[in-house]
């Protein structure tokens, strides 16, 4: 009860691509962005959780479908 709920707002500092692990926060990646550096992953944020996801597949961290159906072009 004394500590207050998650900020829904607030990023984590580390915030790893769900492929290859890299930490994009580090790398100066931002959501708005749509293509992990590291290994050029196409990511989505996951509507079920929240995480970081790839556009193609289910979720790696809730296994929640794809809404948005196939990778982009």
């Amino acid at each position: 009860d004394l500590i207050p709920p998650p900020d829904p707002g607030e990023r984590p500092a580390f915030d790893p691509c769900p492929l290859c692990g890299e930490d994009l926060a580090a790398s100066g990646w931002r959501r708005a962005r749509d293509r992990c550096p590291g290994c050029g992953a196409d990511l989505r944020e996951c509507p079920a959780c929240g995480e970081l996801s790839t556009r193609e597949g289910a979720c790696p961290w809730c296994g929640a479908s794809n809404p948005e159906g196939e990778a982009r072009p």
